[in-house]
Formats: structure tokens, C-alpha cells, sequence
């Protein structure tokens, strides 16, 4: 859920708290040594501040964690292609380690390391690979766990943080493309400007790949026996309790980005930012180095220890911090005036008194000096702005400096006017709201505690954990009575603490029966659980929503989804034929988030510049357009036009359809969805079906959607060409041995060699455009059921190489390569194909003819420019 503010906090403390503090102890203790008299009562006070400096320590030291690897085993991992043959040391089973990785932030971590405007899919394997070989060279590695995301639940989505998130990510593409732009030049015709820039806005395909990739790796394992256990673990909802679940069951640590890690009870947590592991790019294998992985480890206990509070409450303390779901909880002000006042009193004291040699007024006054919650110099501040009660403070501590008794009779020692307290109050709530919510916090908790706790001799930890739910339901219940609030409010917010408990009885599931026909529950359970049936698959047929994430794409034209506008159709119409009650006869309101195009008039600009729109103003950006209404005879009209991009929702209707049960009726379907019911394709290699059908409705929808600014033919080929080019790896090569999936296989991929310039935006939306199709594609063969189809896949087995069906650099490799050749010769100037390799050559051709075959029947062409007419002329 993401707990506002507590990563920068947490690392404040951790950080500052626990340094200051033993340099201010070692300091006293020092002190105190050298004093003479008293002895018998400063060797007391030593010993325990002695003892506060030893734990302390403790508390310094849990944050630094090592990770030894097995460098031997590392290399045979690397260089083995049988992972039977590797020996594996017997493990420790009392220093056996356990990992629980949360997937979704891993994936973002190693994931960002890579070059996306190239879309390189295989190096984003390799990295995935490469990393696997490290956490399974761990010494006394056991268990590694991924825990993947499910589909998002409903408060997030009734919050609109999801929509939020996706509307700050399409204004974060459109700001990097528009100042790579103007750092770049840019040039007289918009599709001659370049960028070079490449940041991580990956394709939703991407996400996919990866899901794929790691149960292709875990079974892999499995099926050989290897001896740690690498599990894929597919949360129904958001991955966060299930991956503290298993932290506490296995004892392991999580590795993740995620503030809530901070709040669960688990043995650590490591955050990713925080390993330092290894360059793929500076590894020579075999790898003669040895490494150790350093890492930040947190422990909750230590976070509760310097709070001040059990770790029963954070769950409570998270939700007031506020996240994606709730605000920042408002301190009632009665309680910060209450606050206010008993830190002005301690001010004083801690300014007419001597210091008692008393070990508790000594580590108090310790705590005060660490600036982790400012709160002294925060009202030192304060006070400069309020003169007249500081003049006031200043006569009483002059007054009774060294005469105060030590009463500590904190609301009794000054008298201060109502107003006085309020204005201090609200400053010093400003300034330091935390410190004051943790106050107001441990305040409710010791209420709770008086009144549920019983004063028995039994462990006070055993005794919380027996009523662990009455004291959150008591602690909550007082906050709401304070806030006056309704119970509706206190239900709120014990739904939200109950997402940290991590109990069974309070983690959500999916009640699949709800939104889904019972012929169908075990089905859909069976394909969610293998990653098949993705969640934004079923996020569709629970909420009726699709969001058209937007990734990197020529922002200044129309979104590179528009071009599946009619294959989503498809694929919400199977989804509810297939999987809902609905009659067939209903039809479905589906709303769709997608990036539009919007032309702004002049009163509107006028109207935005009036109201000092800033941040609408800076996402305009102009185009110039040609005026068709001029008359031939006289030269045509240049005119400006202004546009804005926003991420908005349209209502689609779907009508529903009877669907054949068996698997070559949802064969046909798919063939016709994608204009490819033609005798051809049956005949193609499997793996090529996906490719193909893809590239027939790219050519043809977008002959649909634009003749003018249709697939050209240099296009085409060049996509076709990348393709096959990036199969290289996989085509020809029969019945492979697939034990060497850890392994780094860095075969070179043919390509021309042609030098590569920088990236057009009519490139990037082109290929863009052929991912989103893609997407969809793999959409709908999982809707289908046909992923593991005999259709598609020799074995029965999913088809693991859709990572192969795109890459962005070999596209405009080649795309730069056929401007000076055609499509159908190589280097050497014959005539065969694109590649020097008879064998790649024959596969091009074989998908070229199978793609293009009738595709005259489909598209309407310029006569004076028409699709592929070299290869007609020849053919």
C-alpha cells in the first residue's frame, strides 16, 4: 500500500538515531569516569549506560548484513548445460537461509538496468538469469520464494490510485520525450525528430515475459532435483501480505522497495536499493573473484524498540502515517495542546536543573539531544516567533535555575494561555508530525493496555499476542471516540490495519464464484496459479475495466494502442462469453483509461493562461499542419494547431458470442480475429503462428485505420526480418536440451552492419504499435485456452519464446539497412533474403508468403505507392 513517508523516516532513524546515541553515551560514560566521589553510585550508572551502549550496538549492526557466495558453484550454474551434473554443498540446516522476493519490485530493480528503446528482450533475460545464479550460489541458500502480484483489490482501485499512478506515468513519458526533443534539435518534419533518451517505460508484454520466464526456471529446477527450493508464488491480490506470510512461516528475510515491509513482522527486510550486486557487463566467466553481497538489513523489532512501542501497533501506526487508501491521520489538537505544554515544561527543566546521576534522567536526556523528531529545536524555533512567552520561559529558568527540586510536575510548572498553546501547537504539529502522532499513539496504547492487560506474572509479549485483536480493536475504538467520528470510520480503519496482520482469516481472496460461471471457477484458479491467466485478464471480468498502460510511444500523435482498438473488443467479448453467467443476448459496458489526443482552441489556451494553469500549459505542444481547403492553384496555407494529451475513459460496448468448447473451434476463431483463415498458416511451424498473425493485422488494421499512414513495405520487412533475426538462437536448433536455462548463452543474432542512428518518433510508434498487438495477441490465446494448445506448442507445454517475437533494435537495424537495399537482398546484393544464411532466408520467405497471402483482399492501396510492389512484380 506504500506508507507515506516512513522509508525516509525509518532510514532517519536507523541512520542518525543509533549513531548519535552511542557517540553521546560513549561521551557520558567518559564523563562520569573521570568524575571523583560517589563512586559506588557512578560504577551503578556506568554499568547500565554500559549496557545501553552494548544494545545500542546491536541495534547498529542488524542493519548490515553479508551474503557469502559460492563462487564454484556460481561458475558451474554459468557453465554447466546439465544442472544435473552440478555438485551442491550440503547445506547448514541451523544457518540455512530463506529469501522472499517480492517479484513486482525485483522485476523493477534489475529490469531498469536495461536499454528499452531497443526493447531488447533477450539481455533482459540474461539479467533475469544472471541474478537467479547468484541467489541460488548463496551459501545455505534453501529457499527462494517470488511472489507474484495479483489482481489489484477493489479499495485501491474505488481510491484511484491506480488511475493516479497511470496518469503521472503518461505525463512523465510525454515530459522525457518533449526535453529529449529540444536537447536534440529538432527538425523541420515531425517525423524526422530523433530521441535518444532511454528511459524505463517498458511494454506491458514486458511483465508477461518475466512471469513466464521465472516458472520456466522454477520447474526446470524442480524437474532436476535441484536442492533449493526456487518457488513462483501467485498472490490473488497485492503480493505484500503473502510475502510476509511466508517470511514468518520459512523464517526468511524479504527482499523488495516496499515501506509496508517496514510494518510486518518478519525476521528482515532488505531493501533492493540496497544490494550491491555484481555488473553482468564486468563478468568474465569463469568468474576467479570472490564476492560477498553487502546489504541494509531492517528489522521491525529495532524500528519498535527506538518507537517506543510493541510491533503489534505498527500495523496501527502504518495506517495512521496514511498510504494509497487513507490520508495522514489528523492528531486531535486537545491532544497537541496537551503535547505542547509538556514540552515546554521539559524545556525548562531541562534548563534550571543539574543533571541527577540517574540513569534514566541521563538516557532521557540522551534521546532529547538526537535530532531523529526535533522536537527541542523545533520549539526553540518556535519560540523565537512568539517573544513574549519566551521572555516569560526565560524569567522562570532564570529564576529557579539550581533551586527546583527534582518533581517532575510537568503541568503545574508554567501557566500559558489557550491561544498560546494552540498557535505553538499547530507550528510544532508542521514541523514535526510524526513525533507528535507517535506520542498520541503510545498514549492510546497504554490506555488499551491498563484496561485489557491484567497485572498476572505472565510474560507481557505472550499476554499482547493472546489479545492481539481486542487491544488493535481498543486502541482503534478510543482514536475513533477522539475524532468524533461515526463507526463507519473506525471500520476503515480496522479494514485497512487488518492488511498488516497477515493472518489468514483477514487476507483477502478472491471469491472467483462471484464474477465467474462455476463451469469455469477451477479453470480460471488452475490458469491464474500458472501465470496463464493474467491478472489484468481477470481485473476485466471482475471490475470491467482495462487500463491502456501507457509506455514509450510518440506522444504527439495517437496512442499505439488504437490500433487494437478492435482486438480488445475481441478479447473483452471472449473473456465474458467464456468465463461470465451473462446471456448471450446482454451486452457489456466495458470502460477503458487510454492516452487521446485533444485539440485546444485559442479561447481555451487564452482560458488556461488567464487561470495560470501551469502544469496544463506545459503539456501543450503544437503541430504544424498543411490547410487542405487552400485552392490547388495557390501555395497551401501552413497552419498551427494545438494539442493537449490526456489519459481518459470511454464506455465500449460488447455483445456477447457462443464460443465452441473444442480447442480447433477457438483455433478458428483466433485465425479470423487476426484476418489469418487462410490455408497457408496451417501449414507454418507453430512457433511462427503467434509472429504471423500478428503481422497480417498490423498491416491490415492499420491500412484500415490510415491509408496514408499505413505499414509501409520497408516496415514490414524489417519487423519480419528482426523477428527472424532474433530467433536465430531458437530456429533449426531440434530437440534442444533445455537444462541450460541459467545459463549466459551471448550467441551473436544476425544483423547488417549498418551503423544505427538515433530512434524516430515514427520508428517508436511504429514498433510500439506492433508491441501493443503483441499484448493483446498472448491475451487472447490465454483466453482462449490455447497457450499450451497442441496448435501452438509440440509438447504440452507453454509456448516460453514470445520474447523473441519483438525487438525494437533489430527493427531499426534493418529498417535503416532496407533504404538502400530492398527487402529481399542481402549484403552480398542476391537476391534470397535478408541474411546471409540460406536457412534464416528460406524462414523469412516462408513467413513472408504465408503473411502476405491474399492480403490484396483486405487492404485498399495507393496505386502510386502499393504495399510490397517489388515483391508482386517478382513474385
Amino acid at each position: 500500500m506504500g506508507v507515506k513517508g516512513l522509508t525516509t523516516f525509518s532510514n532517519k532513524i536507523f541512520e542518525e538515531y543509533a549513531s548519535e546515541k552511542e557517540k553521546l553515551l560513549k561521551k557520558k560514560i567518559q564523563e562520569l569516569e573521570n568524575e571523583k566521589g560517589h563512586l559506588q553510585e557512578i560504577k551503578k550508572v556506568l554499568d547500565a549506560l554500559n549496557k545501553e551502549l552494548i544494545i545500542n550496538k546491536e541495534k547498529q549492526n542488524e542493519k548490515c548484513y553479508t551474503f557469502d557466495i559460492n563462487m564454484e558453484l556460481f561458475n558451474a550454474l554459468t557453465r554447466e548445460s546439465d544442472i544435473r551434473k552440478i555438485y551442491y554443498p550440503t547445506i547448514n540446516e541451523k544457518n540455512k537461509i530463506s529469501l522472499i522476493i517480492d517479484a513486482n519490485s525485483f522485476y523493477f530493480y534489475f529490469a531498469s538496468k536495461i536499454n528499452w528503446l531497443a526493447c531488447d528482450y533477450s539481455n533482459f533475460i540474461e539479467y533475469l538469469k544472471f541474478y537467479i545464479r547468484i541467489f541460488l550460489s548463496i551459501k545455505d541458500i534453501k529457499n527462494i520464494f517470488f511472489v507474484l502480484d495479483g489482481i489489484e483489490p477493489f479499495n485501491k482501485i474505488n481510491s484511484g490510485t491506480s488511475l493516479k499512478r497511470t496518469k503521472s506515468k503518461d505525463k512523465r513519458i510525454f515530459n522525457k520525450i518533449r526535453h529529449n526533443l529540444i536537447n536534440n534539435n529538432i527538425r523541420k518534419s515531425i517525423d524526422d525528430k530523433i530521441i535518444a533518451y532511454n528511459p524505463f517505460y517498458p511494454p506491458p508484454l514486458c511483465i508477461l515475459i518475466y512471469m513466464i520466464e521465472l516458472r520456466k526456471i522454477s520447474k526446470n529446477l524442480k524437474n532436476y532435483r535441484f536442492p533449493v527450493n526456487l518457488r513462483i508464488v501467485q498472490a490473488e491480490y497485492e503480493a505484500d501480505v503473502i510475502v510476509a506470510k511466508y517470511a514468518r512461516k520459512y523464517n526468511g528475510f524479504i527482499i523488495g522497495n516496499d515501506s509496508d515491509y517496514l510494518i510486518y513482522e518478519s525476521p528482515g527486510y532488505i531493501p533492493l536499493d540496497s544490494i550491491n550486486l555484481p555488473d553482468i557487463k564486468k563478468v568474465d566467466y569463469p568468474c576467479n573473484e570472490k564476492w560477498k553481497i553487502n546489504a541494509t538489513l531492517w528489522k521491525n523489532k529495532s524500528l519498535c524498540y527506538i518507537l517506543g512501542f510493541s510491533s503489534l501497533y505498527m500495523p496501527i501506526f502504518a495506517t495512521l502515517c496514511g498510504n494509497d487508501y487513507i490520508d495522514s491521520f489528523k492528531v486531535p489538537m486537545e491532544f497537541v495542546k496537551e503535547y505542547t505544554k509538556t514540552l515546554i515544561n521539559y524545556y525548562i527543566i531541562d534548563n534550571i536543573e543539574n543533571e541527577k546521576c540517574n540513569v534514566k534522567t541521563i538516557i532521557r536526556n540522551i534521546n532529547k539531544e538526537i535530532n531523529v523528531f526535533n522536537d527541542k529545536d523545533s520549539l526553540k524555533e518556535v519560540l523565537e516567533e512568539s517573544p513574549k512567552l519566551k521572555e516569560k520561559i526565560d524569567g522562570i529558568i532564570k529564576s529557579k535555575i539550581n533551586k527546583i527540586n527534582y518533581q517532575r510536575n510537568k503541568n503545574d510548572l508554567i501557566d500559558i494561555k489557550d491561544d498560546d498553546l494552540y498557535n505553538i501547537g499547530s507550528i510544532l504539529y508542521k514541523k514535526n508530525y510524526l513525533k507528535i502522532l507517535i506520542e498520541y499513539l503510545k498514549k492510546k496504547i497504554s490506555q488499551s493496555e491498563k484496561e485489557i492487560l491484567s497485572n498476572s506474572n505472565e510474560n507481557i509479549s505472550q499476554e499482547r499476542e493472546k489479545n492481539k485483536e481486542l487491544l488493535i480493536q481498543s486502541v482503534l475504538s478510543q482514536i475513533t471516540k477522539d475524532k468524533n467520528e461515526v463507526e463507519e470510520y473506525y471500520q476503515k480503519l480496522f479494514s485497512l490495519v487488518k492488511v498488516y496482520l497477515s493472518n489468514d482469516k483477514f487476507i483477502e481472496k478472491h471469491e472467483f464464484s462471484q464474477f465467474i460461471n462455476n463451469q469455469n471457477v477451477s479453470k480460471i484458479s488452475d490458469y491464474f496459479s500458472k501465470g496463464m491467466f493474467y491478472g489484468k485478464s481477470l481485473k476485466v471480468l471482475k471490475y470491467k475495466t482495462f487500463h491502456c498502460s501507457p509506455f514509450l510511444d510518440n506522444v504527439f500523435n495517437d496512442s499505439c494502442w488504437e490500433i487494437t482498438n478492435n482486438l480488445r473488443k475481441e478479447f473483452y467479448s471472449i473473456l465474458f462469453s467464456i468465463y461470465s453467467d451473462y446471456n448471450k443476448k446482454e451486452s457489456i459496458i466495458i470502460e477503458e483509461y487510454k492516452r487521446k489526443k485533444f485539440e485546444l482552441s485559442e479561447d481555451e489556451i487564452i482560458e488556461m493562461e488567464v487561470n495560470d494553469e501551469d502544469e496544463r500549459i506545459n503539456n501543450i505542444y503544437i503541430i504544424i499542419e498543411t490547410d487542405n481547403t487552400s485552392i490547388e492553384s495557390i501555395p497551401k496555407r501552413k497552419i498551427l494547431k494545438y494539442y493537449i494529451n490526456k489519459y481518459v475513459n470511454e464506455d465500449i460496448i460488447i455483445n456477447l458470442q457462443n464460443i465452441s468448447n473444442l480447442e480447433r473451434g477457438k483455433f478458428n476463431l483466433y485465425k479470423k480475429i487476426f484476418y489469418s483463415d487462410s490455408i497457408r498458416i496451417n501449414s507454418l511451424k507453430k512457433i511462427y503462428i503467434p509472429i504471423a498473425t500478428s503481422l497480417r493485422y498490423i498491416v491490415i488494421e492499420s491500412y484500415k485505420m490510415n491509408p496514408s499512414n499505413a505499414l509501409t513495405d520497408r516496415e514490414f520487412s524489417a519487423l519480419l526480418a528482426s523477428i527472424v533475426s532474433s530467433m536465430s538462437n531458437l530456429l533449426g536448433v531440434h530437440n534442444t536440451n533445455d537444462n541450460n536455462l541459467l545459463k549466459s548463452k551471448h550467441m551473436a543474432r544476425p544483423l547488417p552492419k549498418n551503423k544505427v542512428t538515433k530512434m524516430t518518433l515514427n520508428f517508436i510508434h511504429r514498433f510500439s504499435q506492433f508491441q501493443s498487438i503483441i499484448f493483446l495477441n498472448i491475451y487472447i490465446l490465454s483466453a482462449l485456452s490455447l497457450l499450451d494448445s497442441s496448435f501452438l506448442v509440440n509438447k504440452n507445454n507453454v509456448s516460453y519464446n514470445l520474447h523473441e517475437y519483438c525487438w525494437g533494435y533489430g527493427f531499426h537495424k534493418f529498417l535503416e539497412y532496407f533504404k538502400t537495399i530492398d527487402y529481399l537482398q542481402n549484403d552480398k546484393g542476391e537476391r534470397i533474403g535478408p541474411f546471409r544464411s540460406n536457412y534464416l532466408n528460406n524462414e523469412f520467405r516462408i513467413i513472408f508468403n504465408v503473411v502476405t497471402e491474399n492480403i490484396r483482399d483486405y487492404i485498399v492501396e495507393d496505386k502510386s505507392k502499393p504495399f510490397l510492389k517489388y515483391f508482386y512484380k517478382h513474385k
